[in-house]
């Protein structure tokens, strides 16, 4: 159907927004962290990339139709 494929593509798309966030975030903590900076945001981060690479896997799953 038309709507997955559309559904797949707005999936990609937000996963690549995802990978772009985190990497944003991750450049603006290693240039201006402070002894105040949370511990857990390479927890954050990562699952940040996860979940940004977890949403392009679904979509080109979705695209091929492997989930059929």
């Amino acid at each position: 159907m038309i709507w997955e494929k559309v559904i797949a593509v707005i999936c990609i798309l937000l996963g690549f927004y995802e990978f772009y966030a985190s990497y944003r975030a991750f450049k603006d903590v290693t240039t201006h962290a402070t002894k105040h900076t949370s511990p857990f945001f390479a927890f954050a981060d990562f699952y940040g990339f996860f979940f940004g690479g977890l949403l392009i896997v679904m979509a080109v799953q979705l695209l091929t139709g492997a989930l059929d």
